[in-house]
């Protein structure tokens, strides 16, 4: 991945947080 692991990380747990699943991690990286 081109994105830096502390942003992955950022986006996966905020994911988690929101109760969200692959779609949701498609949103925020876009």
């Amino acid at each position: 991945a081109s994105l830096p692991y502390q942003k992955i990380i950022d986006v996966m747990s905020m994911a988690k947080a929101k109760g969200l699943t692959k779609v949701g991690l498609d949103t925020e990286i876009r």
